[in-house]
């Protein structure tokens, strides 16, 4: 989700959470047009954090998930939410290496290095991988340490400045929320 080409903060997750929600979403014609362009990355912005699509279970989700950097990012920024969620909408794409429901990634493990989409995935993940380590993005990989990382993603060695990894269920770490605030803080100064 996201512009993989303008972003300038990823999001590396494992695979999507499920509610009851999701059906409704994705059954509704106007999401599924949006979701293709997503696809096709006609987008410029991320459906999951857009304001505009409030109405999406993505959007619950991730939104929630980023509030306390959100709203950090009001103070340090001097933005106003709404705000802080579109100029996060503009710089954030989110990458699953297996983008499909289950209730836990581990029951799909054996398939990270066999789905066609896995594979893909990790190829982009490559690509912007070598973008952070000559400074131009920032990765924050999520319900990863550095085992499960290379195990799942197999991205090898990171740079620890400009790639970090959160383990944290309910949210991000603190250190993963400093990271994500100054790499948005930084990407929206870019911007100006």
């Amino acid at each position: 989700m996201g512009n993989l080409k303008t972003a300038n903060v990823f999001l590396f997750m494992i695979n999507p959470s499920v509610e009851l929600a999701d059906y409704g979403t994705q059954s509704n014609e106007q999401f599924q047009s949006l979701l293709k362009a997503e696809l096709a990355q006609s987008r410029s912005t991320c459906l999951a954090l857009d304001p505009d699509y409030w109405w999406t279970s993505w959007f619950r989700y991730y939104s929630a998930l980023f509030r306390p950097t959100l709203e950090a990012l009001c103070k340090k920024s001097n933005l106003s939410y709404y705000d802080a969620l579109k100029r996060c909408a503009d710089k954030v794409a989110i990458l699953e290496l297996v983008p499909y429901f289950s209730q836990q990634a581990s029951t799909i493990v054996d398939l990270f290095d066999e789905l066609p989409s896995a594979v893909k995935a990790k190829a982009a993940a490559e690509e912007i991988c070598l973008r952070a380590e000559s400074g131009d993005v920032s990765v924050l990989i999520r319900w990863s340490n550095e085992a499960q990382q290379n195990d799942r993603w197999k991205l090898g060695k990171l740079p620890p400045e400009r790639v970090k990894s959160s383990s944290s269920r309910s949210g991000f770490s603190k250190d993963a929320r400093t990271f994500l605030l100054n790499s948005l803080a930084d990407a929206i100064k870019k911007e100006s």
